[in-house]
């Protein structure tokens, strides 16, 4: 039986204290903070405890397994931009690589996990393009060990390819749209190679690229009318076994649905939903465990979680929001509470991260 899908939120505030001036850029779908020395990237660690709480909302039940937190001050680098996780070295520890921003030639940083929520000194990468702004983990050259794709304003990207105990050389350069501000990997022609696409802000387009499993791409560049490109997620919304994607545009206030020809090309025109407010970031996953790809969205000016459930391989309900709570940026989807229900986290412009923990009727 499917279920209702209905959240719950727990917000965990992030304390800059002087440390950190935190600054939201409007087509930036991420929180980006300026730094100053010494400067500290600070990580928000949830620990879960055995016995949840219960919450009750409505004709909801939803158990609160988030009991403690605390901050964990890392040492990155000046102008942080955009972060990623893996495992660089093989440990199997999670490790952070971090864009940062305002510097030329472009830099990476990277800090290797001890596992207990440590991080070692960071090793600084440099790129052969300019300011970095998204970054994102993949193994695309296909030698089991995690690379990294960097994207800069201007639309020039580099591939860092890993070397499995945490270093990283810049050999492959590869171009996308102008201002991408999200990007996601999946793989779009079913080839078992992974792939890349972006949302453009500064053209209001995504950019696909083809990964050959060699490190290299080839890019096409798909028009978006409703002209966003503020957020992008992957996943086959109409149920035809092909990755299909969705962009984000928040002038319009609606999404944009581009189906997957096959063979990793999407089709030029694409379908409109209308969601309202100013949706940004965005994020897929099967909320109501029915099988299908729902989207959620985030909605900076609102402050709402807005929640679109795929009725059927062409349709989605009428859109639900949620309060969440001021300005929020940057939307993920995971079972943090690890009940086998998806639930939601995003950041916010006060420095915080907001939980809403998903139905479990």
């Amino acid at each position: 039986m499917p279920h209702t899908n209905c959240f719950q939120q727990h917000t965990e505030s992030i304390l800059v204290s002087g440390i950190a001036e935190q600054s939201y850029k409007r087509r930036n779908p991420g929180i980006t903070f300026r730094l100053y020395a010494p400067v500290l990237l600070l990580i928000l660690i949830i620990v879960s405890r055995p016995y949840g709480t219960e919450a009750q909302s409505g004709s909801c039940s939803i158990p609160v397994n988030f009991e403690d937190r605390s901050l964990v001050p890392i040492g990155v680098g000046a102008g942080e931009k955009g972060v990623a996780i893996g495992d660089f070295n093989g440990d199997g520890k999670p490790d952070l690589a971090t864009a940062l921003a305002g510097t030329s030639p472009g830099l990476v940083s990277v800090v290797l996990g001890d596992g207990n929520g440590g991080f070692g000194s960071p090793t600084k990468v440099e790129i052969p393009t300019g300011t970095s702004t998204l970054i994102i983990t993949g193994d695309f050259n296909i030698d089991g060990k995690t690379d990294l794709a960097v994207c800069s304003n201007d639309g020039r990207s580099s591939l860092l390819i890993g070397n499995g105990s945490g270093g990283f050389s810049a050999t492959v350069l590869f171009s996308v749209g102008i201002n991408p501000v999200a990007i996601v990997t999946d793989d779009f022609n079913a080839d078992g190679k992974p792939d890349l696409a972006t949302a453009d802000a500064g053209s209001g387009a995504m950019t696909v690229l083809l990964g050959d499993g060699k490190g290299s791409f080839s890019g096409t560049i798909y028009s978006d009318e409703e002209k966003g490109g503020d957020g992008i997620t992957s996943a086959d919304f109409n149920g035809d076994g092909k990755v299909d994607l969705i962009i984000a545009n928040s002038d319009s206030g609606s999404i944009s649905l581009f189906l997957n020809n096959g063979m990793g090309s999407f089709k030029a025109e694409s379908e409109i939903f209308k969601v309202g407010g100013y949706p940004g970031s965005i994020t897929s996953g099967d909320f109501n465990l029915d099988g299908r790809p729902d989207v959620a969205i985030s909605d900076y000016y609102s402050g709402n979680v807005i929640v679109l459930l795929r009725k059927d391989t062409r349709v989605f309900s009428t859109p639900v929001a949620y309060k969440a709570g001021s300005g929020l940026e940057k939307i993920i989807n995971n079972d943090f509470s690890n009940d086998g229900f998806p639930d939601l986290a995003v950041a916010d412009s006060s420095g915080g991260a907001i939980i809403m923990l998903g139905d479990r009727l």
